[in-house]
């Protein structure tokens, strides 16, 4: 990622200005690139999605790739058993999609859900019923109005304090277009009377046939 290296030589530095009139200075340059890191990346991400990345149909399963995704971001400290996974009935499922697009859009929406959801409550990421991928998350519900906006680009919703682009469900919605399938939101989040859900719907593959 972009600024990684200047990110880490800002930590360092705050680290060593702990405690002086500085460090509140340093911290800020640290959150600062952070912002702009994240930024980069997601603009990044939106080229790739435009240039067609989706478009591969290629076979992935859709468990195996969900599940890895989700496991990286239970093993990050600020995260930990916040996330939870249900991997369904199925211990593999096929679907038409790329495996870099589909890692892409599950972090895409799980950053969403880590962004704009209630701050330390729990984010599930589910597979099933069928061909699908859901992320839920606790929240405020939001406005039908809102909702009908967000996959747009640049558009927000949620705390205040949330710092992302704004694209990040416009991503999503690119590369699951172009995979044939869609991505469909709810709020509240289905069975609640509150919350967040980002449901990622699939085309199925078949089984390759047998040679005869």
């Amino acid at each position: 990622m972009l600024y990684k290296g200047e990110c880490a030589q800002a930590e360092v530095i705050a680290t060593n200005l702990q405690g002086s009139p500085d460090h509140p200075r340093a911290a800020q340059l640290i959150a600062t690139l952070g912002q702009l890191s994240g930024r980069i990346e997601k603009m990044l991400q939106l080229a790739r999605a435009e240039a067609g990345l989706g478009l591969a149909r290629t076979r992935t399963d859709l468990v195996a790739v969900t599940r890895l995704v989700a496991e990286d971001y239970a093993r990050r400290p600020q995260i930990g058993a916040r996330l939870t996974f249900d991997a369904g009935p199925d211990q593999s499922l096929m679907v038409a999609i790329d495996p870099d697009a589909l890692g892409i859009a599950l972090q895409n929406l799980i950053d969403n859900a880590l962004s704009h959801g209630t701050r330390g409550a729990t984010i599930e990421v589910a597979i099933g019923p069928g061909a699908t991928a859901r992320i839920v998350n606790d929240g405020p519900a939001i406005s039908p109005a809102t909702l009908a906006k967000l996959k747009n680009r640049f558009e927000r919703a949620g705390r205040r304090s949330a710092t992302g682009a704004g694209l990040g469900l416009a991503i999503v919605e690119e590369i699951m277009r172009q995979a044939g399938g869609r991505l469909e939101l709810f709020s509240p989040a289905r069975d609640r009377h509150e919350g967040f859900e980002a449901m990622l719907i699939f085309s199925t593959m078949p089984a390759p046939s047998s040679p005869k």
